[in-house]
């Protein structure tokens, strides 16, 4: 059966009516973007809030989830510990604080 479509003007311009509907949903990951696209959004750069750093590693805030064995570059600022610089770390743990909240710790490269 086809679909027939108005032509939309003005500000509301949506194909199809929305209907306001709360409910606990699933999904599963079917496929992704291409690796060009991935990469693009892999190396975003993300900002996050350190909580403490040591010679071995930093531990901060992220929106963002990270797993487990991720390899990412951190760029530092003047600590009791060194200069400002950049740095490479692996993710060692992760845990969600709050939720869209996780607590990073990485060890440095």
């Amino acid at each position: 059966m086809a679909i027939k479509r108005k032509e939309k003007t003005g500000i509301e311009r949506r194909w199809f009516k929305r209907y306001p509907l709360k409910a606990a949903l699933s999904f599963r990951i079917v496929s992704l973007p291409s690796p060009a696209r991935m990469i693009k959004m892999i190396d975003a750069a993300r900002k996050g809030k350190m909580r403490d750093i040591s010679v071995g590693g930093v531990c901060f805030h992220s929106s963002h989830l990270l797993l487990p064995g991720t390899v990412i570059r951190l760029v530092l600022p003047r600590s009791p510990v060194g200069k400002a610089n950049s740095r490479k770390a692996r993710v060692i743990w992760v845990r969600e604080v709050r939720p869209g909240d996780f607590r990073v710790g990485v060890r440095f490269n």
